[in-house]
């Protein structure tokens, strides 16, 4: 078999890594890759947000399934376009990956289907956010400003003074540091994240191992959050 995994991180390399162990698969290739990737298999110069440029060398190629890590190629619908061109690929479609593209339809999707999650408002301009915010601060002491778009892990702030909401507020509505979107700002919550990760289909549900998540980019849950500091 030949296998396409998208992406260039460390998860592609793990990924990479075990695939390879099976007796099955007879090639590999990364695209993009990274030097890690490269000892797997060939790392091919194709961004992991090119779902044309992955579609034909795919096709060109013989691919027998691709697996995707990034989330950006599965918000673009690279799923939907490799399955309507007999492709097989895995991740979840572009319908459902919104879940992990918009923060605030995640939101209303838990409370839709009453999830446990903590009340939010979805803002638009930076006025409304600075308001929303600094009525959690006044109230808590503590409020959460989440860009509603795709930032690799790094669009959520905590703020705990009114001078840090407006600042990052002004990064994401006047320095547009993520481009145009909107924000969430939501109640703090404390404890620790878990993550709980499931391979499904339609019919069933297979459970991974719970894992902690550490966020924050120093030791002791100290500084900035990151896209994940290991588990």
């Amino acid at each position: 078999m030949k296998i396409l995994i998208i992406g260039g991180g460390a998860r592609e390399h793990a990924l990479g890594h075990s695939i390879s162990k099976n007796k099955k698969v007879s090639k590999i290739y990364f695209a993009p890759g990274n030097a890690g990737c490269q000892q797997i298999g060939s790392n091919v110069n194709i961004k992991a947000d090119d779902i044309e440029g992955l579609l034909d060398f795919a096709k060109a190629n013989s691919i027998d399934l691709t697996v995707v890590g990034p989330e950006d190629p599965l918000c673009l619908g690279i799923v939907d376009l490799f399955e309507a061109n007999n492709l097989r690929i895995f991740g979840p479609s572009k319908s459902a990956a919104r879940l992990e593209g918009s923060k605030a339809y995640a939101k209303e999707f838990m409370i839709k289907h009453h999830i446990p999650t903590a009340a939010y408002v979805k803002v638009n301009n930076f006025k409304d956010c600075v308001l929303e915010a600094n009525k959690l601060i006044d109230k808590y002491g503590t409020a959460v400003l989440k860009a509603d778009t795709l930032c690799q892990g790094k669009g959520v702030f905590i703020a705990n003074s009114q001078k840090e909401a407006e600042e990052f507020s002004k990064k994401i509505f006047i320095d547009k540091i993520y481009g145009e979107c909107e924000m969430v700002v939501e109640e703090f919550l404390d404890g620790f994240e878990m993550s709980l990760l499931c391979f499904v289909d339609n019919n069933t549900i297979k459970m991974l191992p719970t894992a902690k998540d550490h966020k924050k980019i120093y030791d002791g849950e100290k500084g900035l959050n990151t896209g994940g500091m290991g588990t």
